[in-house]
């Protein structure tokens, strides 16, 4: 026999998913202060007493609460998905797990000229969520920080060294919101050179 009392722990906060599979058929009973144990205790005597358990419930669905650091994740995850799976975690979701020292070694190459990070891992172990907080350092520390994905470039331009550097140059022009093509025929090394001087 099995009688759920809730200590300090309102009916509508969610359980893990092991206590949930076990629980959410049993009617539960909420112990709010010292009030409440009186009547708690009679029922609990009265089950005893009879032998009956206590009713069945029909369990109504529970809505995963929106990640946060104020709601870090139950005990036994959720077989819920917040959002959909992939990507970044967002520089305020709790969610992120840092692994020194990779995190403070980052950080400090970042702000050293001419830095070069590579970041290597598998697929979902978390390459995207560091480069965006390697980024956001960079900024805190007052430096114009571009992210730029070459998964977006056509192949044929890793062929072209001019029409990659053309594309290139438009990437950083556009979001440095500098490049102003003048009509002139100057080759794209040129022209890339000219633009990351303008942004320097």
């Amino acid at each position: 026999m099995i009688l759920p009392i809730r200590v300090n722990f309102p009916i509508n906060s969610p359980l893990n998913y092991d206590l949930r599979g076990y629980l959410q058929q049993i009617q539960q009973r909420e112990w709010k202060s010292s009030l409440d144990t009186p009547v708690l205790i009679q029922e609990v005597l009265s089950l005893l007493s009879t032998g009956d358990a206590p009713p069945m419930v029909v369990p109504e669905p529970v809505i995963p609460q929106e990640e946060s650091p104020d709601h870090p994740p139950l005990p036994v995850a959720e077989p819920e998905l917040y959002r959909e799976p992939g990507g970044s975690v967002p520089l305020s979701s709790g969610l992120y797990m840092e692994r020194p020292p990779i995190e403070p070694d980052c950080f400090r190459e970042i702000v050293q000229p001419g830095a070069l990070i590579q970041i290597k891992a598998p697929r979902q172990m978390g390459k995207t969520s560091l480069m965006a907080r390697v980024l956001n350092h960079a900024k805190e520390q007052g430096y114009e920080a571009i992210p730029l994905s070459f998964q977006r470039a056509d192949n044929k331009l890793f062929t072209d060294l001019d029409g990659f550097l053309r594309w290139f140059c438009e990437q950083i022009g556009l979001r440095l919101e500098i490049h102003k093509h003048d009509g002139t025929r100057s080759s794209c090394g040129v022209r890339t050179i000219d633009l990351l001087s303008q942004g320097l």
